[in-house]
């Protein structure tokens, strides 16, 4: 096919957020009176739209040529995809139903004007953005409210955190607050959710897990919190406060939920991620973030809040940022590697011997005899053994998986684009049953 005149290409706007429908129409007018436009007309339903454009009002027409693009799934990530076009040689057709719209965030609809004439011919652009397709968000860690039924999703540089809910598999709210921020972490306080942000200007923020307004705050000091834990009414913290040590030592506080009240420090780093010790009582392991080689420590805390036992471990093949308690707190999991330590922080092994996966990150059965992972760059979840780090079952993925999280029964594996980790990324849902 030949295309006589001067193609002019639209660059796509590239639009985020779980708003209501959006409509946005281009008009490019190659000569007075001789141009066209396009929109989405009508939406009809979740899959099906009707285009419209204006009728040609020069001489010496031949054609339309409307063509669709849209981002979509191709083997395990994003890619954009152009689909076969459609002629129209009648100028007083002026309508396309879209029964079939590939499922992406974004569907661009592009009509090409074919006339006899030199210098008449146009190109006009319209983009439907379609809601119930996958969410666009920015993140780069997730935390998961299994009795909310959600995930916090947040991005340390930004600052912002989106809240999804995965059973009914939509966007409810995203908010910026305007720092640099650490590792959150969500619990309940008086029977409703809450999200605890820690910031990079000392203060850990109390966030409703519903609307994501701030409802509270604690200054910890310091120049940075780095972490927080959540525990049966506790917050604890990991924070460059200085206050009880010229050194940096004991920059971790543990504050009662309720009355927000300091009820005892510990710690050796400041920078620090924490991990609680799942079935203990408040027992956890922290790592440093910038420090190399990373330094790993573990910190046995009594039920009122005060520090009782602090001790140096191992440090090899570790990593705050893949960072996972087996159930019942006895051992945890680290690294790409699958790097497993005792809760006495003793090196145990590896799971990728003898297999040679990488991982972004793991989730175990309810026993801890099996151990789910998430495969780096590729689209697959591995159900391994514990006992010999065999490969017992393989799940496909849509996207290559970056964190994954188990409710009862089923296996939730959030997806995301290999993409820069400071932008926008397509955020997919899967849940695999057990």
């Amino acid at each position: 096919m030949k295309f006589r005149g001067t193609l002019l290409i639209i660059v796509t706007l590239c639009l985020a957020g779980c708003k209501k429908e959006k409509i946005i129409e281009t008009k490019i007018v190659p000569a007075p009176g001789k141009g066209v436009s396009i929109k989405v007309d009508q939406v009809i339903n979740d899959s099906t739209v009707v285009v419209k454009w204006t009728k040609y009002a020069g001489k010496g027409f031949k054609k339309y040529v409307l063509t669709r693009a849209a981002k979509v799934i191709v083997n395990g990530k994003l890619e954009m995809v152009n689909f076969p076009g459609k002629e129209y040689t009648n100028a007083d057709e002026l309508t396309y139903e879209d029964r079939d719209m590939p499922y992406a965030r974004q569907i661009i609809y592009n009509l090409m004007l074919i006339t006899d004439h030199i210098n008449t011919s146009a190109f006009a652009t319209t983009i439907h953005i379609r809601t119930t397709a996958y969410a666009e968000v920015k993140f780069n860690d997730v935390q998961i409210n299994r009795t909310a039924k959600r995930f916090y999703l947040s991005h340390s540089g930004s600052g912002s955190i989106t809240a999804y809910d995965y059973a009914a598999g939509k966007v409810l709210k995203s908010v910026e607050v305007d720092r640099a921020i650490g590792y959150i972490a969500t619990a309940a306080f008086e029977g409703k959710p809450e999200v605890y942000v820690p910031t990079n200007d000392g203060w850990l923020l109390i966030l409703d897990g519903e609307t994501l307004e701030q409802k509270d705050r604690i200054y910890v000091g310091g120049y940075n919190v780095s972490s927080v834990l959540a525990v049966d009414g506790k917050l604890i913290v990991s924070s460059s406060d200085r206050t009880y040590s010229s050194t940096g030592e004991q920059g971790i506080k543990i504050y009662n939920r309720a009355g927000k009240v300091l009820l005892g420090v510990t710690g050796y780093y400041h920078n620090t991620r924490l991990l609680y010790l799942e079935g203990s009582n408040y027992d956890l392991i922290d790592m440093t973030t910038n420090m190399i080689p990373v330094r790993l420590s573990a910190y046995w805390i009594s039920a009122d809040g005060v520090p009782q036992q602090k001790f140096h471990g191992y440090s090899a093949e570790v990593d705050p940022a893949i960072l996972k308690s087996f159930p019942g707190g006895g051992r945890f999991i680290t690294s790409s590697a699958g790097t497993v330590f005792n809760r006495q922080l003793d090196y145990i092994k590896s799971i990728t011997e003898p297999n040679s996966l990488r991982y972004s990150d793991f989730e175990f059965n309810e026993s801890g005899s099996l151990i789910y992972g998430a495969v780096q760059n590729q689209p697959k979840v591995s159900e391994l053994s514990y006992a010999d780090n065999s490969v017992l079952r393989t799940f496909t993925t849509k996207l290559i998986p970056y964190r994954i999280f188990r409710d009862g029964s089923q296996l939730l594996v959030i997806n995301r684009e290999e993409s820069d980790y400071n932008a926008p990324s397509a955020l997919f849902v899967e849940k695999i049953k057990l």
